[in-house]
């Protein structure tokens, strides 16, 4: 069975709201898969056959081990969420900086890292910008409201 990660995260969102409770591992078991809440750790877990999706969120939130060392943090960001899948991983973090200093820092960043500028969105308060370097791609979602900045980091292959 293949797990999709969009609603993998859909259904994580409740569950994760129970994470900040803390002090218990709670697993539950269906004919499609397993999901696991681990409050100590902040992490929900989904797994199915060989698929395994892992979600953590809180205030201990570091880079996933797997996430591309040539893809920085925005530098004044803080990480809310990560999640891993078969597809990819998904960073999602937020700061102060506005979402055209967001999007102009990784575009100077990772093309100096060796990534091509593949496509580019900007819709108001939201742009979108996605790279590619050889079989890895990298998009960059910044979406500004309120004085905050919500940036999320999509990184697939390779």
């Amino acid at each position: 069975m293949r797990i999709d990660p969009v609603a993998a995260l859909l259904l994580a969102l409740p569950l994760a709201a129970a994470l900040a409770c803390g002090g218990e591992k709670t697993t539950i078991e269906t004919d499609e898969g397993t999901v696991t809440v681990d409050r100590d750790d902040q992490t929900v877990t989904f797994s199915a056959g060989d698929e395994i999706i892992e979600m953590k969120t809180g205030e201990r939130v570091e880079l996933p081990k797997d996430f591309p060392k040539d893809v920085p943090v925005y530098p004044s960001a803080t990480i809310l969420t990560s999640m891993t899948s078969p597809e990819g991983i998904m960073v999602a973090s937020r700061s102060t900086a506005d979402a055209a200093e967001v999007v102009a820092f990784y575009k100077k960043t990772l093309v100096g890292e060796g990534w091509t500028v593949e496509g580019e969105m900007n819709m108001g308060p939201q742009h979108i910008i996605s790279f590619a370097k050889g079989d890895r791609q990298v998009t960059v979602t910044a979406a500004s409201d309120e004085g905050e900045t919500q940036i999320s980091l999509m990184a697939a292959g390779g």
